[in-house]
């Protein structure tokens, strides 16, 4: 960038039991092209030793900020209190069992610094086990999705995203809630929508995301149960009901696929 007062992003994390996986994260985002960051992790009581190595990292360098929680809240809720910490204009997600590409903050700041839009996602690298093992790509086709492309799903990757603070601001987050338990990235983006806020696609992957089975396995038919219940608020809100209906329930066939899929890999 060449600004002479660049502004500041805001990379936000939830963390809980991944010690495997901080050291990579955290050497993905501090190799990034563009420097005026801060990362704010919230560590969402942990049983094994993520908070003492999130501490060890923020030591090694100034702008890694990071919160503790001290019972479970589930991501929602400790993505929102790094939120509620950071100071950036811009705040981008990164999961910490993922890892960013070096000019992902460059490029999707670039996007958004160009055209009217209020968030930007790119397509997501897909790795298994081993980080060096690249097993396919995760590519929303849809340029500038509209609100009839949420029938078939999230049309964006929300692991990849970059918002601008005002959108994130305007909606109050994440809605931490037992219905929005593994949805809530879904939630708050129909709730963007509903808004009038709207969003681009990048087909460059710009993030490397971890699909290995512990990934699986916790997308439970419970969570299901919740998409079908953010479905439904979420077409009434994007005035897409009653002919929006049949799509409500597209996530019940959709798990038993999965679970088909699971079952010959194994």
């Amino acid at each position: 960038m060449t600004s002479t007062n660049p502004p500041l992003v805001s990379v936000i994390a939830a963390c809980y039991n991944a010690e495997n996986y901080i050291d990579l994260c955290m050497k993905s985002l501090l190799r990034q092209t563009y420097q005026n960051f801060e990362i704010i992790i919230c560590d969402d009581a942990s049983k094994d030793n993520s908070a003492s190595l999130l501490e060890y990292w923020s030591k090694k360098d100034s702008r890694i900020h990071i919160l503790h929680n001290e019972k479970n809240l589930y991501a929602a809720a400790a993505r929102n209190r790094c939120i509620e910490a950071s100071q950036g204009d811009y705040l981008m997600i990164q999961d910490i069992d993922d890892y960013s590409k070096p000019d992902r903050i460059e490029r999707l700041l670039q996007v958004l610094q160009r055209e009217k839009i209020d968030f930007v996602s790119s397509a997501m690298l897909i790795f298994d086990r081993s980080p060096d093992r690249i097993t396919g790509i995760m590519d929303k086709k849809c340029e500038y999705p509209n609100r009839y492309h949420f029938l078939w799903g999230l049309p964006f990757s929300h692991p990849a995203t970059m918002f601008r603070r005002e959108c994130i601001m305007a909606v109050s987050g994440y809605r931490a809630a037992g219905e929005t338990k593994r949805v809530e990235d879904l939630d708050m983006f129909m709730r963007l929508y509903a808004m009038g806020y709207r969003g681009k696609n990048i087909h460059d992957p710009l993030y490397v995301y971890r699909l290995d089975d512990d990934n699986i396995r916790r997308r439970s038919f419970e969570g299901r149960k919740n998409e079908i219940k953010i479905r439904k608020k979420g077409y009434r809100e994007m005035k897409m009901m009653p002919w929006a209906l049949p799509f409500v329930y597209k996530p019940i066939p959709a798990h038993f696929v999965q679970k088909i899929r699971y079952w010959g890999r194994g």
